[in-house]
């Protein structure tokens, strides 16, 4: 049994958009400031984050459009031998 974060949007552009909130309330939540889901947001910029903690969590994740999603899942199932 294997298991992988997935966000699937319309578009690649608009997955990564969708994907600010999960990073957003994961890095809040190890910097011990809970509260509700943050907005997706267009920038990261403006918040200080760490790059090393985002990937541990987030690294496998499978973020995109349709198809991006589905040739990546494909390969992680290949990978895996999961079925």
């Amino acid at each position: 049994m294997v298991g992988v974060p997935i966000l699937v949007a319309d578009s690649d552009e608009r997955a990564q958009f969708l994907a600010t909130t999960p990073i957003q309330m994961f890095l809040n939540l190890i910097r011990g400031v809970p509260g509700p889901l943050a907005a997706p947001s267009k920038s990261m910029n403006g918040q200080p984050t760490s790059a090393r903690w985002v990937a541990a969590k987030f690294g496998a994740a499978i973020v995109g459009g349709p198809e991006r999603v589905a040739t990546r899942l494909t390969a992680f199932l290949e990978e895996t031998q999961a079925g």
